[in-house]
């Protein structure tokens, strides 16, 4: 069974609390994510900020000096590294999200999965159930 810690990436894209919006936008067009896990002076994992945030600029400029820390999720979805990857599944179709961040024992980040991860690591899987299905028995 895989688990989160075969498939999460840890090279993450993180902000700060403080930060402005703007700079949220601008990390996430530079480094093509879709979410910025935030983090406190102490790196401590304090919330999520997604797409569906940086939205409300379009429909109101002014959100863009706001600071991260007012517009993040600030309870985001966690898992730990030896979650089934079964258990994420579920938890992004029950919340309807795209990243899960994976936290340790106390609570540092980690990393995080994606649904694109997900969907990566599915295909692999069934790449190698057709490969062994059609190989020679020796």
């Amino acid at each position: 069974m895989l688990r989160v810690q075969d498939v999460m990436t840890t090279r993450l894209i993180t902000i700060r609390h403080d930060q402005k919006m703007q700079d949220a936008l601008d990390l996430m067009h530079s480094h093509r994510v879709s979410g910025l896990p935030v983090l406190n002076y102490e790196d401590q994992l304090v919330g999520f900020i997604t797409e569906y945030s940086i939205l409300e600029l379009l429909y109101d400029p002014q959100v863009a000096e706001l600071s991260v820390g007012i517009c993040m999720s600030k309870d985001p979805i966690t898992v730990s590294p030896d979650t089934l990857l079964s258990d994420v599944v579920g938890k992004m179709v029950l919340h309807r999200i795209r990243q899960v961040l994976v936290t340790g024992g106390q609570g540092e980040l980690l990393g995080l999965v994606s649904l694109r991860d997900l969907v990566r690591t599915a295909y692999l899987v069934r790449l190698e159930e057709r490969k062994a299905a059609v190989a020679p028995i020796s």
